[in-house]
């Protein structure tokens, strides 16, 4: 079979479907873009289930960085923290040194 005759099949089928069928509407949607493909030597585009799967792929993907993003940050923010609470802590100390002096005058 020909790329033209296949192409031919899909218009009929889209044409023998009709508006008013379950698939037809949606052929008669996608099959521009089925005939740039055929004539481009494209393999035909995935099925939902190819579709579902590379999705739920790129989820898994996308939730494993995202929570080595948070342990990273949490790492960051707690390293801060612990800096924060010695500049406190040196800053009191320096407080503190200063009181004692301008007492002994």
């Amino acid at each position: 079979m020909t790329k033209q005759e296949e192409i031919q099949v899909l218009r009929d089928a889209a044409a023998r479907l009709g508006a008013s069928s379950y698939c037809g509407p949606w052929l008669l949607e996608v099959i521009a873009a089925v005939e740039r493909d055929i004539r481009a030597d494209l393999p035909p585009i995935p099925t939902i289930d190819a579709w579902r799967r590379e999705c739920a792929a790129m989820e898994a993907t996308a939730k494993e960085q995202a929570a080595e993003i948070v342990t990273r940050a949490n790492k960051q923010a707690a390293k801060r923290e612990d800096e924060a609470s010695r500049h406190v802590e040196h800053a009191s100390s320096t407080l503190r040194d200063a009181l004692r002096s301008l007492g002994s005058f």
